[in-house]
């Protein structure tokens, strides 16, 4: 392919299939000790002896990130030789992918190791660099920005997607793909399994974050293309990258914070008595909550209270642990209100490769304080109403919060149909 001014793309070295096979399962190994070791998860980064010794605690935050990191060296590498021993067989870029996703990787592998080699490089693999420097952006930066950093914003969900797809689809457009940006699309796909398959996300967070990201990778995809056309250089391509860092110094000093506060109210024939011993007596809630808290969304599933009056303290039991509350209004009949002091984890990530390392599960949706007002209706029915404040900690919000916003009502509107139903039974058999 002709340049002006620049360097055509190095052809792609062919590799024969035993120095392929020699290179790679050391490799292989390697990823795979690292994604075992007992200090790779989500409590390393509060619990490393690292972290209690002063200065040194940033090292502790950041050891989950590098052995991530060496697990990220070792896919690259093994997807970078097997795109060489691609080249060497006329095998697809899909063989290629696969090599570089865990629990599938080991058959692609020797299926790339033992094919016979072909007499020239096939188009199929045209784009097989770019989708595999997306990956290795993606997983980079997933890595760097969520287990170091914490950061759960515009850096992660749209700038580096859009930096997968400036690069991918440029490197896709220069190796004279014809569909650069579905090359950046795949590449984003390709990260989606690499990093459920090690644990690093959840199934729900990816299909939650996706239509995000591919919207933002189209764009820079669509940049990458016409950088490509204009003959722009690798390294400026590259230089892409520093988005990033400027994003998150960004979202360093203004942190995503959206506070929010939500009401619902349920009527219930039953008098103000017996919904205030609903309440107070909560129980076990017996309805089955809606789709996606069975995927992982935190749900109430009990309550009880520690004593009477104000100071009490009330035990919130969700699907994924304990919220610790203390009322701090109480008037029977009529008005019960907490604070909260503790959250459980807003939601238990599904992945049956292990336990997720991503640090969003811990503190980025919090509750702060929770209402019960009890108002007398005509006929002994009473209408009961449920106020709560919120804030979420992960952006873009205009993205993420109707989400939040939704869990919170749904939540509600099952847990104010168990008091209603349990105040209406108690009417009954009085």
């Amino acid at each position: 392919m002709a340049w002006d001014g620049e360097t055509p793309a190095r052809p792609v070295r062919p590799i024969g299939g035993l120095p392929y096979l020699a290179a790679v399962m050391p490799l292989l190994a390697l990823e795979y000790a690292a994604a075992f070791y007992p200090g790779l998860t989500t409590h390393s980064l509060h619990g490393s002896w690292m972290s209690k010794i002063g200065w040194m605690s940033w090292l502790g935050r950041v050891e989950g990130s590098l052995l991530g990191l060496l697990i990220l060296a070792c896919c690259s590498a093994i997807g970078w030789l097997s795109l060489r021993r691609a080249t060497a067989t006329g095998k697809s870029g899909t063989a290629v992918a696969i090599a570089v996703v865990p629990w599938l990787q080991l058959p692609a592998i020797l299926w790339l190791a033992l094919s016979r080699s072909a007499s020239s490089r096939p188009a199929s693999t045209a784009g097989v660099r770019g989708a595999l420097w997306g990956l290795a952006i993606a997983f980079g930066a997933e890595l760097i920005l969520t287990l170091a950093f914490g950061d759960y914003g515009i850096a992660l969900f749209v700038g580096t997607p859009f930096v997968v797809g400036f690069v991918a689809a440029f490197l896709a457009q220069r190796d004279g793909h014809s569909h650069p940006i579905a090359v950046a699309q795949g590449a984003l796909l390709l990260a989606s399994p690499v990093l459920f398959g090690f644990a690093f996300e959840g199934l729900f967070c990816l299909l939650l974050a996706y239509p995000l990201a591919a919207v933002a990778t189209v764009i820079g995809g669509a940049f990458g293309l016409m950088f490509g056309r204009m003959r722009g250089s690798q390294s400026t391509a590259f230089s892409s990258l520093v988005l990033l860092p400027l994003l998150l110094a960004a979202e360093t000093a203004t942190p995503p914070v959206a506070d929010f506060a939500d009401t619902r109210s349920i009527d219930i024939d039953a008098p103000p008595a017996a919904v205030w011993n609903s309440i107070v007596h909560m129980g076990v809630v017996r309805k089955a909550p809606a789709a996606p808290f069975g995927w992982g969304l935190a749900y109430p599933v009990a309550g009880h209270i520690n004593g009477e009056g104000v100071g009490a303290v009330r035990l919130g039991i969700f699907s994924t642990g304990t919220a610790y509350e203390r009322v701090t209004r109480w008037k029977p009949d009529r008005e019960l209100w907490f604070d909260v002091l503790s959250d459980p984890p807003m939601m238990r990530e599904q992945n049956p490769f292990g336990p997720v390392r991503a640090r969003h599960l811990d503190g980025y949706f919090s509750t702060h304080h929770a209402r019960f007002t009890l108002s007398g209706l005509p006929g002994g029915r009473t209408r009961l109403t449920l106020a709560t404040d919120h804030t979420l900690r992960i952006g873009p919000s205009a993205y993420f919060l109707p989400l939040a916003h939704w869990a919170v009502s749904e939540n509600k509107r099952r847990v104010l149909a168990h008091f209603r139903d349990r105040a209406e039974t108690q009417g009954r058999a009085n």
